[in-house]
């Protein structure tokens, strides 16, 4: 009898044992696979965060690169901590730093002063992971954006933001080309740039949206960047149009031979009967509704010594349908360069569509206006358009950067992520 007790003593008390080991491991495995799918859950908040982090730091260095090549250098570092803030990350708040450094301090932009590095880090929150970690992770995203001067200067640009055919080569008979210089086009439509059935050859295009070539035209560009280039910003918009009073003013039909600078506000017309010929030199003011530009058939406009400069306002248009124009802009004062300087808060549309017989060099200045153009043979100097559309009828030819020309230099950015 005290065998038998002895001996099941011994069995139940192994049993027992057993059974307390194999709960203390059953704890712990279980207390080790609750933490591991904690872990996992913190991880899996951290990968998102560091997401965000990287993409904020990518907006912030590419909007840094753009902003600095239009505004300077401090624009740029606003820019970037403005996109850090927008999208939730404000430096020294929740313990986040952001990081601006121009140029760039490593990889193979460093020391390039149109490179942009942004760093954005972020202490992590720790959840279910606090059991195996004493501090927290810091999650971090790096980028760096490099923006380089797009190709050669441009002398066609067109502003307006949204538009359908822009910029517009009509049709079979259209022949835009454009011998060094380059085009940029800001709307942002599928079709913001259209060629159906014309020819156009440039160094460059560049187009906010994109293109659109119907397949009996002729495309030929050295670098086509559309869609999605940087818009360019209107390179004149701080000059603004000079004062002048309409008291006294000539009437609308100019003497021939040298017609006196000033203020025509009944508009300027050139009769081209007989052959008449006009020579123009200095700043001229035309104001008023129908107060416009006009070079009839068979008249012969040139400019004289110091160029000239045609300024419209209050509904003043431009009407070049025949005729010979052979004008050069100013060569020194406010307005040196341009030939015709519409006032951006003037919508009439601009006809310059004297074909061969047409030589316009300088700047042409349409803000806000529609202007058809069809002028200027192989031969002619440089001539830069700015306006809000522009369509091309008949043959242009266009140039920039040409040797002894007042001219303001158009230049846009190819800006892209470089690490």
């Amino acid at each position: 009898m005290i065998r038998w007790l002895k001996a099941h003593f011994t069995s139940h008390h192994v049993l027992l044992e057993r059974r307390g080991t194999i709960a203390v491991s059953a704890g712990l495995a279980i207390f080790v696979i609750t933490g591991f799918a904690g872990l996992g859950v913190d991880l899996g908040y951290w990968e998102s965060v560091t997401r965000n982090l990287q993409g904020t730091a990518d907006m912030a260095a590419y909007s840094a690169a753009i902003a600095a090549s239009r505004s300077g250098r401090s624009a740029g570092i606003t820019t970037a901590y403005a996109i850090g803030a927008k999208a939730g990350f404000v430096d020294q708040q929740g313990g986040v730093s952001i990081t601006v450094n121009n140029p760039p301090t490593r990889g193979r932009y460093a020391g390039n002063q149109n490179g942009w590095e942004v760093i954005i880090s972020q202490p992590q929150k720790l959840f279910f992971s606090a059991a195996f970690l004493s501090s927290p992770p810091t999650a971090a995203g790096r980028a760096v954006a490099h923006a380089q001067a797009n190709g050669t200067p441009y002398c066609i640009l067109a502003l307006n933001p949204s538009a359908s055919q822009a910029v517009y080569v009509q049709d079979s008979a259209a022949t835009a080309t454009l011998s060094n210089c380059s085009m940029q086009v800001n709307s942002t439509s599928n079709a913001a740039f259209a060629v159906n059935g014309g020819i156009f050859s440039a160094d460059t295009l560049s187009v906010t949206g994109n293109k659109s070539v119907s397949t009996n035209s002729t495309f030929t560009v050295g670098k086509l960047d559309a869609p999605g280039a940087q818009p360019i910003l209107d390179p004149y918009s701080n000059l603004q149009i000079p004062s002048y009073s309409c008291s006294g003013s000539p009437t609308q039909n100019v003497a021939v031979g040298t017609v006196p600078a000033g203020t025509y506000c009944h508009g300027m017309t050139f009769n081209g009967n007989s052959g008449q010929v006009y020579t123009l030199s200095g700043t001229y003011i035309l104001a008023g509704n129908n107060s416009d530009f006009v070079v009839q058939a068979g008249a012969t406009v040139n400019t004289g010594v110091g160029g000239a400069t045609i300024i419209l306002t209050n509904g003043a248009a431009v009407k070049i349908n025949g005729g010979t124009t052979n004008m050069t802009g100013s060569t020194s004062g406010t307005y040196a360069g341009f030939v015709f300087f519409q006032d951006r808060n003037d919508t009439a549309a601009a006809s310059l569509v004297g074909g061969s017989s047409q030589s316009l060099t300088g700047t042409l200045y349409f803000p806000s206006a529609a202007v058809a153009y069809n002028g200027n043979s192989a031969t002619s100097a440089c001539t830069q358009i700015v306006a809000d559309t522009i369509k091309f009828q008949g043959s242009s030819t266009t140039r920039s950067a040409c040797t002894g020309i007042v001219q303001k230099e158009i230049t846009g950015y190819v800006t892209a992520l470089a690490e």
